[in-house]
């Protein structure tokens, strides 16, 4: 590398620490007023405590590029779970621990609990110290700039996929409108499996419900998943909450995974207190569910949000077969990016 370069590298690291942020955990007043005299004079900002639980609350409001942490503050070796801790709160901060004692076990745990290095506490490691919390605040900072630039990326990153998007369903809605076609017609009926051991449901829907409408009816879980099962393809699945062989639970999870565009619902009566809910979204369709006509009054609603999720489904699938290549280069990217980002 040339002078002109290490220069550079020099200036920026300088440059980075500082203004920053320094925390000492120390119980010897002595210790912590060296430590912050030699922050002091990398033109970083110290703060001091003597004891780590006075530290918690003032890392979770704001950055320190670097805490150093006296390994018997406030008793013998508690400096090792003060380093876990402290990596929990602020995974980014750059650990020193000070130690009173040359000890090859020691160095091992605190490093392990995540300590970027140990010194050990004697006049002839005052410059050590200095130079190691100058390295340490660059790495900080550092990495925090990085994890800032990784968010932004990431962030923008989804930002344009969402853009593009939108761009593509502009287009298909504009295709539809010059085609002369209704992106809200839907081929053909829309096909509604009622799952009850009673028919008072499934006849009320047959008489009430307007053209447009396929009713059919199961009495048990298990003929509803054999019908789920074959090539019908239900729009919607209205499921009593007491069937004879399998639990409402099951039978909704099943019929959806046959299925990805099933709107299920789960519903009680029609009786006083009988209730209609929309599975997923904890959203009531219908409450105190008295009588079939109440239900057959939300079915335009339904058939809106069966349109639009058909909808969302076109767009999606269009955007996959046209897009194919650059869609699995974001998934691959954004791995990448979630891998690295910090927590």
């Amino acid at each position: 590398m040339s002078d002109r370069s290490n220069n550079s590298v020099m200036t920026s690291s300088v440059r980075a620490i500082i203004g920053a942020e320094v925390l000492v955990i120390d119980r010897d007043e002595s210790v912590r007023n060296g430590v912050a005299k030699l922050a002091a004079e990398a033109k970083m900002n110290a703060t001091c405590v003597a004891d780590p639980s006075d530290a918690w609350e003032m890392l979770r409001e704001r950055f320190f590029s670097v805490v150093v942490v006296d390994l018997d503050s406030p008793t013998p070796n508690a400096g090792v779970e003060t380093v876990t801790s402290i990596k929990m709160i602020s995974p980014t901060t750059s650990i020193l621990v000070l130690t009173p004692r040359k000890s090859y076990e020691s160095a091992v745990e605190v490093i392990r609990a995540g300590a970027s290095d140990i010194v050990h506490k004697s006049p002839d490691s005052v410059i050590y110290l200095k130079d190691l919390m100058m390295a340490a605040a660059a790495r900080s900072q550092q990495r925090q700039e990085m994890g800032a630039l990784l968010k932004s990326a990431s962030s923008t990153h989804e930002n344009f996929l969402q853009l593009l998007m939108t761009t593509e369903r502009e287009v298909l809605d504009l295709r539809d409108k010059v085609a002369g076609r209704d992106p809200k017609q839907l081929d053909g009926q829309l096909r509604v499996l009622v799952v009850d051991r009673s028919d008072i449901l499934y006849k009320g829907l047959k008489e009430l419900a307007p053209n447009g409408y396929q009713i059919d009816h199961a009495q048990t879980g298990g003929e509803a998943l054999d019908r789920g099962s074959s090539k019908i393809g239900y729009h919607f699945a209205f499921v009593a909450d007491d069937l004879p062989d399998l639990p409402q639970s099951m039978v909704v999870r099943s019929l959806s995974s046959q299925n990805s565009e099933l709107i299920a619902l789960t519903f009680r009566g029609p009786k006083v207190g009988g209730t209609v809910e929309l599975v997923g979204t904890g959203t009531t369709v219908v409450s105190n569910f008295t009588e079939t006509a109440q239900l057959v009054a939300r079915l335009p609603d339904l058939a809106e949000a069966f349109h639009a999720k058909e909808k969302q489904r076109r767009y999606t699938q269009a955007f996959r077969e046209k897009h194919y290549d650059f869609v699995r280069s974001f998934v691959s990217l954004k791995e990448k990016l979630d891998l690295h980002l910090p927590d």
